[in-house]
């Protein structure tokens, strides 16, 4: 899907700052694969839609539950 041009649109920075990372860590991520990629791009610079944006917020609140059940299950194992 590409995004249009009336579409209110994200950046990275504006994102990350939404999911309370730096914007390293949140190109990092869509890099490995971990988060979708942004369905628009100008001048080399991701433009994240709101479809993007809920996309991202879900996979990315997955992910923190995953980790925070693993650390859960270490603790217990732990002692």
């Amino acid at each position: 899907r590409r995004v249009m041009m009336n579409e209110k649109v994200l950046g990275s920075g504006e994102l990350a700052k939404q999911l309370g990372v730096p914007r390293w860590k949140l190109t990092q991520m869509i890099e490995l694969g971990k988060l979708p990629e942004a369905s628009g791009k100008l001048e080399g610079r991701r433009l994240f839609s709101a479809a993007d944006v809920d996309a991202i917020v879900a996979k990315y609140l997955e992910l923190a539950e995953a980790k925070a059940a693993k650390e859960v299950a270490k603790a217990k194992l732990a002692g």
